[in-house]
């Protein structure tokens, strides 16, 4: 398996775990305190290119390259630890804590498509995830 397959698969692996872990957490969050989620209306090339060229260009290369290539070099030890750390984070600039539960969750996927594929298929990712969230 070549490069270019072997990171279109994990794209289209994080995007099934994105989904099915979105579908969870929102279902029971309205089974819990009925919350529903409003479709999106209205998408104008501003919302688009926002949320799906400067979006994640910029937040894999801050929450992604710059801090887990120092990691890699500096602190091989606490790797782990600092992306677990960095997709806390991640989640909680989101909104609130509840965040955490859903884009912490995609920050450590997206961590895994950094980590396995390198930068511009953690982007690639984050882009098609962010798009879909953007239809809906």
């Amino acid at each position: 398996m070549n490069k270019l397959q072997k990171g279109v698969k994990d794209i289209l692996i994080v995007f099934a775990l994105q989904f099915a872990w979105c579908k969870i957490i929102f279902f029971t969050l309205f089974l819990l305190i009925g919350l529903e989620v409003e479709p999106t209306s209205d998408i104008t090339l501003g919302k688009f290119f926002l949320a799906c060229v400067f979006a994640p260009v910029w937040e894999e290369i801050a929450f992604r390259y710059v801090p887990l290539t120092i990691a890699s070099r500096y602190f091989k030890k606490s790797f782990i630890q600092i992306a677990i750390g960095l997709a806390i984070f991640f989640g909680y600039i989101h909104g609130s804590p509840l965040n955490i539960m859903i884009q912490g969750v995609w920050g450590l996927l997206f961590t895994f498509v950094y980590i396995r594929n390198g930068l511009v298929y953690a982007i690639a990712s984050h882009a098609i995830w962010n798009f879909y969230c953007l239809t809906q």
